[in-house]
C-alpha cells in the first residue's frame, strides 16, 4: 500500500493517466464461500453440499480419496433430491477456458491444494519461466512469440534508449499480448496495483461475460490481479487471489452443469516478504562509471529502470568488468554476460562459462561453482548422463534441476542471450531474494511485499493444471502448450502455431 498520503496522490494521478478510457467493474457469479455441509462416502472421499442462502437449490461435489472431485449432483429445486448427477470422467466439455494468473507461485497452489482447495483439477505442475523471470518473456515463450525487445519496455537498442511508460502503454514488448482473448488493458495496470482486490474480482467477472460470448466456446485470458495483489500485499494477497479463483471455477462447473474444461496457469513465481531498493546507478558511479545515455566510452554505462523487480540489466561496452566489479555490490547474487560463443556467470567467490554442444551444455567453472552445479553434474556423469566432450544430457540435467536453488541455470542464463530478447542487456544481474531494483518513484511510495525478475527458486517456478488430466511434473515454459495439447486443451498450441507462422 502507498506509504504517505502524498505518494497515495502521485500514485493515484499516474494509475489515472495510465487508465484512461477504461474502468473496472463487477463481480462475478457468486459462489458459497464454504460447504453447507460435508459427509464421508463410503469407501472413502467425501461429498460437499453447496447451497446459497437466497436460492433452495443445492450442488454437490463428490471427491475421491485423493481428493479430486469425480462427480457433480445438482438439486435443482431444493426439494432433497439430487436431480442430475454427472460423472467428470465421462461428460464432454462444451466450453474450453485458459486464465494465466500472473505472479502465482507453485508453492502457494501446491499447499492449496493439499489444504482441499482446487478439487477440480489435477495436481499442479510446475512452470520453469525463463531467465529473467519477467511476465513478457515467459508469455512470449508459452505462446511463441520470441523474442521481446528488451528485458522491459525501456531498452537500449543501439542508437537510443526507448521511452518506457509510452512504450508500456502500447504493449511494444509484449507481442504475446495479441494472442490472448481477454485481457486488462496495459493503461489500466497502474489502478490494478492501487486496487489489487477490486481489479482481479472484477477481472472474474469480465472473464465470465466474455466466455458467455466466445462463439467457439473457448477463452483465453490473462489477468494481472494476483501479481498486483502479491506485490502489494504478499501471501496474504495471495491466499486471497486464490480463494477467489477457486471459487470461481467451482462457480463455472455448476453454472455448466461440469461440460466445461478448466486449465490455470502462471508466468513465474513470486518471492513474498519485505525487500529493499538496490541503489545501482549509484553503486556503479561509486565504482568509477559513468551512468549515461550513450555509450561512448568503455566507462559508460546505461541503466533502464521502471517497474520493481529482482533482475537489472546493464548496457556497456565492457561487460566483463561490469559484472566482475558490481556482483560484489551488496544485494546482487549473480552477474552474467556474453563472451564469444559462451555465456559467463559471475558469483562473488565463483566464475563459470556455459557454452552449447549437440548434445546439451556444458559448464565449465574457472574458480568456484557459481551456479552450484558441481554435485549434481558429478551424479549425472556417474549415470551416463554427460558426454566424453562433457556436455550434459539437457533432459537429465532439467530433472535433476527442477527443484535446484536455481532451477534449470544452464538453458535458461543461455537463453537470456540467445533468441529471449531482440536488445538484451550487455550484463544481466539476478539479485539476492530480498533486494529489488527499478523504478525510485514506486520505491519510495510503495510498501513492497512481492517480487520476481531473479534466477532463484521462488521466483522462477510458476504453475499449470487443468481439470483434463496430468501434466508432467515440471516443464519449460516454452513446453506448456504442447503438453496441454497431449491432455486435449488444445487452443494455447493453436495460438503458438499461428504465432510462429507470423
Amino acid at each position: 500500500m502507498p506509504k504517505h498520503p502524498y505518494g497515495a496522490a502521485l500514485a493515484l494521478l499516474l494509475s489515472s493517466l495510465l487508465a484512461l478510457g477504461g474502468c473496472m467493474h463487477g463481480q462475478p457469479t457468486a459462489f458459497p464461500t464454504a460447504p453447507l455441509q460435508t459427509e464421508t462416502r463410503a469407501g472413502g472421499g467425501s461429498l460437499s453440499v453447496y447451497s446459497d442462502p437466497q436460492d433452495a437449490a443445492r450442488y454437490a461435489e463428490a471427491t475421491d480419496t485423493n481428493g479430486y472431485v469425480t462427480e457433480l449432483r445438482f438439486d435443482d429445486d431444493g426439494d432433497g433430491t439430487w436431480d442430475e448427477t454427472v460423472d467428470r470422467s465421462t461428460v464432454t466439455p462444451v466450453r474450453h477456458l485458459v486464465i494465466i494468473l500472473d505472479s502465482v507461485p507453485f508453492a502457494m497452489v501446491e499447499n492449496a491444494q493439499r489444504q482441499g482447495r482446487f478439487g477440480l483439477f489435477r495436481a499442479p505442475s510446475r512452470i520453469v519461466s525463463p531467465f529473467p523471470s519477467m511476465t513478457d518473456m515467459s508469455l512470449n515463450e508459452f505462446l511463441g512469440a520470441s523474442p521481446s525487445a528488451g528485458l522491459e519496455s525501456d531498452f537500449w537498442d543501439g542508437t537510443r534508449l526507448h521511452s518506457a511508460w509510452n512504450g508500456y502503454a502500447r504493449a511494444d514488448n509484449s507481442p504475446w499480448y495479441q494472442r490472448v482473448d481477454w485481457h486488462l488493458s496495459y493503461r489500466a495496470h497502474g489502478t490494478a496495483y492501487l486496487q489489487p482486490e477490486r481489479t482481479f474480482t472484477a477481472e472474474l467477472a469480465d472473464i465470465e461475460r466474455a466466455l458467455d460470448r466466445a462463439p467457439d466456446g473457448a477463452l483465453l485470458a490473462y489477468t494481472v490481479g494476483p501479481s498486483a495483489l502479491g506485490f502489494s500485499e504478499g501471501r496474504a494477497g495471495h491466499l486471497f487471489g486464490l480463494a477467489s479463483i477457486d471459487r470461481f471455477c467451482q462457480m463455472l462447473m455448476r453454472r455448466y452443469r461440469g461440460r466445461i474444461a478448466i486449465t490455470l496457469l502462471s508466468d513465474h513465481g513470486h518471492v513474498l516478504g519485505p525487500n529493499q531498493m538496490l541503489p545501482l546507478r549509484r553503486t556503479l558511479s561509486m565504482l568509477g562509471y559513468r551512468v549515461a545515455k550513450r555509450l561512448r566510452s568503455p566507462e559508460d554505462v546505461i541503466v533502464p529502470e521502471f517497474g520493481l523487480i529482482s533482475c537489472a540489466g546493464i548496457y556497456t561496452l565492457a561487460p566483463s568488468r561490469v559484472a566482475g566489479d558490481i556482483v560484489r555490490a551488496d544485494g546482487v547474487e549473480l552477474a552474467m554476460y556474453r563472451d564469444g560463443d559462451g555465456v559467463v556467470v559471475r558469483s562473488r567467490d565463483g566464475r563459470a562459462r556455459i557454452t552449447r554442444g549437440d548434445d546439451g551444455y556444458r559448464y565449465a567453472p574457472s574458480f568456484g561453482d557459481p551456479l552450484e552445479l558441481q554435485p549434481i553434474i558429478a551424479r549425472l556423469e556417474a549415470d551416463g548422463h554427460v558426454s566424453a566432450g562433457g556436455c550434459i544430457d539437457d533432459a537429465a540435467l532439467f530433472a535433476a534441476t527442477t527443484d535446484h536453488r536455481y532451477p534449470d541455470p544452464l538453458d535458461r542464463c543461455w537463453r537470456a542471450f540467445h533468441g529471449l530478447m531482440t536488445y538484451p542487456p550487455d550484463v544481466l544481474i539476478s539479485l539476492q531474494p530480498d533486494w529489488h531494483w527499478g523504478s525510485p518513484f514506486i520505491d519510495q511510495h510503495f510498501d513492497v511485499e512481492g517480487i520476481h525478475g531473479c534466477l532463484n527458486r521462488v521466483g522462477t517456478l510458476g504453475f499449470v493444471m487443468s481439470t483434463e488430466g496430468d501434466l508432467p511434473p515440471a516443464l519449460r515454459m516454452r513446453d506448456v502448450a504442447a503438453a496441454l495439447a497431449q491432455i486435449g486443451v488444445t487452443e494455447p498450441a493453436q495460438r503458438r502455431a499461428a504465432a510462429e507462422a507470423d
